[in-house]
């Protein structure tokens, strides 16, 4: 007689329960969008307290300006070691505790004494930010330091470790090589996992790619999500900056005087998800751009000229029109050229002036607001007697978000992500390979090229053919896997991702 397997009707609904439970736990830690989870950058703000620039009474004095800031702004004293020109930053512990701050023959402590050995870390002394500092994410000890290098006319990028235990900074490795043939700007902002942070350089001149690295609980990974948008950069000096939410990216490239390089100043999308850029927007060249910041909220752009002139544009909304129009020339002051600007935690913008120094620095008292009505004043806060370089802390921008509610990533996995404005549809979205993208009310668009990378940041072979606003999109050798898209437009430029199944 075969036997039956009976399973009581009470216990029946328990299995029932439990796999539901199971499922339910699956789902919500594993296919949760990561904003879900996600911490805030702007809880550890205090990781900014301490700025040190400047310079001292002598190269190696213990003078040079230091600014310690609270929510009602900085206590300026003269008690840090002197720093270059430019290229520097400073990191503090989640109290607010100083840890390390640099670069000019070394990287200080928090007692303003060369940690051992770090005077033998690369640097680049004439880079506006070819310094930063960040803390190693899921550890409460260790510190990463990226750090530019000119060698010989070839910018190269090297990154160092420090420890911080017990009131003591002691440097672990250095100078570990990355890459090189870059340009002198170097931003970073937080992944939208709240904890995990992009480092973005540029390429070298003549071209428009960005290299974009994450740094995760190993360290460096490897290699980095590249991104060929935007106008060439033609001059070594680039500034590049992040919006505090992790969506924007602005840079500006100065025009050289030797060869009369024209200037850049341009803007994109940033998917702070997945490393990848789009819809680039370049403004009006502005001659002789030097310096350039998002107000805390993310709806202004300020940027300043080494002729001294200080401009704001409105990017609350993304079209290419509007922000140009928007420009707004807010001071002139020839003899007093902008430099750097950094965002602090009294939520105000300071700037770094001067013909090269100067013993004050402006602020914009209210960055968030349009037009006059953000209050820019020149020569706003004495630095005591001693004097500002051309830069100021480098930081990832991120700690200075004004949504303390949420970090949350904008793309969504399946379609649309940034471009949900845009109209632009990928379907069928998971595929098995093919697809079809459709950008049905962007207007005379002309779809030029699409490109496809793996989630590792490597280009993958693809076909596709353009009908009207519509393409089709095989991947050659499909395998399964998120992949991320770029559609290049005769307008805008936009991305996706896109989930395989095959």
């Amino acid at each position: 007689m075969a036997s039956s397997h009976f399973i009581p009707f009470d216990l029946h609904l328990k299995v029932i329960d439990m796999k539901y439970v199971l499922l339910f736990f699956l789902f919500t830690f594993f296919l949760l969008p990561c904003s879900s989870f996600a911490q805030n950058p702007a809880d550890e703000i205090l990781r900014t307290k301490i700025w040190n620039i400047g310079f001292g009474s002598t190269p190696f004095s213990k003078d040079a300006p230091r600014l310690t800031f609270d929510v009602s702004g900085p206590l300026v004293t003269n008690q840090g070691a002197a720093l270059g020109e430019e290229g520097i930053s400073s990191i503090s512990t989640l109290d607010g505790e100083l840890v390390a701050y640099g670069i000019r023959n070394g990287i200080f402590d928090n007692n303003d004494d060369t940690i051992p050995d770090s005077q033998n870390v690369f640097y680049y002394q004439s880079g506006l930010e070819a310094f930063i500092l960040i803390p190693k994410p899921d550890s409460e000890t260790e510190y990463m330091a990226f750090s530019l290098r000119n060698n010989n006319g070839n910018i190269e990028l090297y990154w160092s470790e420090l420890d911080y235990f017990g009131g003591i900074t002691s440097l672990e490795m250095y100078n570990q090589f990355v890459t090189e043939m870059l340009t002198e700007g170097m931003a970073a902002v937080h992944h939208c996992n709240g904890k995990d942070i992009w480092i973005t350089v540029h390429d070298q001149t003549g071209t428009n790619r960005f290299l974009t690295y994450l740094v995760d609980s190993t360290g460096l990974v490897t290699p980095p999500i590249i991104n060929d948008i935007g106008p060439l950069i033609l001059a070594q000096q680039v500034n590049i900056k992040y919006s505090s939410d992790g969506t924007m990216l602005a840079i500006c490239s100065g025009l050289e005087l030797t060869g009369g390089k024209p200037a850049v100043l341009a803007l994109f999308r940033f998917d702070k998800e997945t490393g990848v850029f789009s819809e680039s927007i370049r403004l009006n060249t502005l001659d002789f751009v030097y310096g350039l910041s998002f107000s805390p909220d993310c709806k202004r752009l300020y940027v300043g000229i080494t002729g001294g002139e200080l401009f704001q544009y409105d990017v609350s909304l993304w079209d290419s029109t509007s922000i140009a129009e928007s420009q707004i020339l807010l001071a002139h002051n020839p003899l007093q050229p902008i430099h750097a600007m950094q965002n602090a935690i009294d939520g105000k913008l300071y700037l770094a002036q001067g013909a090269p120094h100067s013993d004050s620095l402006g602020i914009i008292y209210n960055p968030n607001a349009q037009g006059f009505a953000c209050d820019y004043q020149h020569n706003a806060m004495y630095l005591g007697g001693t004097f500002s370089s051309t830069s100021l802390p480098n930081f990832p921008e991120s700690y200075f978000n004004t949504d303390t509610s949420a970090y949350p990533c904008k793309i969504n996995g399946v379609t649309e992500g940034l471009n949900a404005s845009f109209s632009l549809k990928v379907h069928p979205n998971p595929s098995n390979g093919r697809t079809t993208i459709d950008l049905p009310n962007v207007g005379n668009v002309q779809i030029d090229d699409i490109v496809i990378f793996d989630a590792l940041g490597r280009r993958v072979a693809t076909s596709w053919s353009r009908f009207g606003n519509m393409a089709d999109v095989e991947l050659l050798f499909p395998v399964s896997g998120i992949y991320h898209g770029l559609v290049k437009t005769n307008n805008l430029d936009y991305s996706f991702n896109l989930i395989v199944n095959h």
